[in-house]
């Protein structure tokens, strides 16, 4: 099993760019799982980390429905998608 992290913020890409690309990922690179990091909405303070919503995917990166149909695709292609998720800020109790 092989993970392509795909920092979604460096590399200034659409859920549907990572749509497209993914025959070459998974076909070529022959990677099953495909690692995100956060693409909820965020003021970008802290790499997406500083996360304001949970329930949404930030407009720089597509809809939830683009987000559907990624997972659909990956799926279909028995591959596995991880995201990143911070559900609490440290910062806030230091």
């Amino acid at each position: 099993m092989l993970l392509y992290e795909l920092p979604i913020q460096v590399y200034v890409i659409t859920i549907t760019g990572i749509r497209d690309k993914l025959k070459y990922i998974h076909d070529d690179l022959h990677a099953s799982v495909i690692y995100l990091n956060p693409i909820y909405p965020s003021p970008n303070k802290d790499f997406g980390y500083d996360i304001s919503d949970y329930t949404d995917i930030h407009p720089d990166f597509g809809t939830l429905e683009d987000f559907e149909k990624l997972r659909i695709s990956m799926h279909k292609k028995g591959a596995l998608l991880i995201y990143g998720i911070c559900k609490c800020d440290i910062k806030k109790f230091l």
